[in-house]
């Protein structure tokens, strides 16, 4: 239910909303997730912030077009 005041929010505002299954689970669940620098910031398969990175790098394509 708290999910579906999201979309009216969305369009009282006037913004695309972007949402996306997140598949994956908790599986990293420290306090940092990847490495501090670019080299080492590999994600973990099956986590859920992969997800959410694939939802973010999708809005980021469609703001820039």
């Amino acid at each position: 239910m708290g999910q579906d005041a999201i979309e009216f929010v969305a369009k009282a505002l006037e913004v695309p909303l972007y949402r996306q299954v997140i598949k994956g689970t908790a599986i990293n669940q420290g306090s940092e997730y990847g490495g501090r620098n670019a080299k080492d910031a590999g994600g973990i398969t099956g986590d859920e912030t992969e997800d959410l990175y694939t939802l973010l790098s999708r809005v980021k394509v469609k703001s820039n077009a």
